[in-house]
């Protein structure tokens, strides 16, 4: 195998979903790779997608850990070794936020303003960890499109909207916003 292999639903034909970080992160990298249908993976290796293959044979799922093996990868989990314990600890924050999301927590005002201003505080730059694009903030994409679509409001966190701003501009970005397949089903 000499590059990466995504697996997913309509192989990110009809919308991108949990590939986006994954994707995001490899077209950032310049990294080759492929994406394939979810039943195109290896059997009896993963339970659910995405499904991701790496170049040395080892197939894994689970976003977070594929986006941390990547941003290490890359470089694109945070430049030092703090902010690579914050990398992981904002891709942990950013699934409870998400989880939290789907289960209707996040209509009770009071925790969804605990939580979008935890990661309104986290943006002390204009990125998550720092002034270039990671895996964070990649995966970031998805939960707020999430975020957007079940009309969970963040105008009122100042560094949250100018960050959903500034990451749409990031190049890798600005293509799969263009590429006209929907961000989430």
């Amino acid at each position: 195998m000499s590059s990466y292999t995504l697996y997913y639903w309509t192989a990110c034909e009809k919308f991108w979903g949990r590939g986006i970080p994954i994707v995001l992160t490899l077209d950032s990298a310049g990294a080759k790779y492929e994406i394939k249908q979810a039943d195109e993976a290896p059997s009896g290796v993963c339970f659910a997608v995405p499904i991701f293959s790496f170049p040395n044979g080892v197939t894994i799922s689970q976003t977070t850990a594929i986006l941390d093996i990547l941003g290490e990868t890359f470089g694109l989990n945070g430049a030092t070794p703090e902010a690579k314990m914050m990398s992981k600890q904002y891709l942990l924050d950013l699934t409870d936020v998400f989880s939290e999301l789907m289960s209707g927590k996040l209509s009770d005002e009071a925790r969804a303003d605990k939580w979008l201003t935890l990661l309104n505080s986290k943006l002390t730059k204009t990125f998550f960890l720092g002034d270039a694009p990671s895996t964070v903030d990649f995966y970031a994409i998805f939960v707020f499109e999430w975020i957007v679509k079940k009309g969970l409001a963040f105008d009122k966190y100042a560094n949250l909207t100018k960050w959903w701003a500034a990451i749409k501009e990031v190049p890798a970005v600005k293509k799969m916003y263009s590429s006209g397949v929907p961000m989430i089903p």
